[in-house]
């Protein structure tokens, strides 16, 4: 068995060095398809995307988005001179309302660090 497919193995490689234009032609006629294709590759990287359309769990979800819209964003804007200071983040804490949960963020999340995570 060894031998055979050693001999095989050695007569395709001679046919490679001998036909080397011919060996060119049929691997690029064999990948013209799939080559052909690439363009219309298109990757779906959202949880969303593992779940059949008419899964219950993601037409629950897309009806709470539909109500609710989506929060994919947060913009905070602050005023002061420095506002990597720790009483800047203790003002945003106690005037923060308890049940905002970017205060709630704020305040767990950097109380033991100098800087701010928003």
């Amino acid at each position: 068995m060894h031998n055979k497919l050693e001999n095989l193995m050695g007569k395709m490689g001679a046919f490679i060095y001998d036909n080397p234009f011919k060996v060119i032609v049929v691997v690029l006629a064999l990948l013209a398809f799939p080559i052909s294709h690439v363009p219309q590759i298109k990757m779906d990287t959202s949880t969303e995307g593992f779940m059949h359309p008419d899964d219950p769990v993601l037409l629950e979800y897309n009806a709470f988005r539909a109500q609710f819209g989506r929060d994919e964003r947060v913009i905070v804007a602050l005023k002061s001179d420095n506002i990597f200071t720790s009483s800047v983040q203790l003002h945003l804490c106690r005037n923060g309302d308890s049940s905002n949960l970017l205060s709630d963020r704020l305040c767990t999340k950097s109380s033991s660090r100098d800087h701010l995570l928003l």
